[in-house]
């Protein structure tokens, strides 16, 4: 076997990784609304992105300040409109 490498692995590993979710390959989002969330009741606070054509969450920052949610636009130049709720940003 020119080229091959074996890779040994138990029975549960192998179990596992069959029954793993799939993991997604990310989608171009032309859509994009966002929300923010509490991670810690009134403590500490993230922003969540979603997809609006699929209603399926497509990423999630750290926090919910504007620096953050325009670095993550400048690098998904495919979002071309995008709708937020009416909440206040500090």
């Amino acid at each position: 076997m020119r080229g091959r490498t074996a890779v040994t692995t138990c029975k549960d590993t192998q179990l596992r990784l069959l029954h793993a979710p799939p993991v997604l390959l990310p989608e171009p989002v032309p859509y994009l609304g966002v929300d923010e969330f509490a991670v810690r009741r009134g403590r500490t606070h993230a922003t969540i992105l979603v997809d609006t054509n699929t209603h399926r969450p497509s990423d999630a920052l750290a926090d919910r300040t504007a620096h953050t949610s325009a670095a993550w636009l400048r690098e998904h130049p495919e979002v071309r409109i995008v709708c937020r709720d009416h909440a206040g940003v500090p």
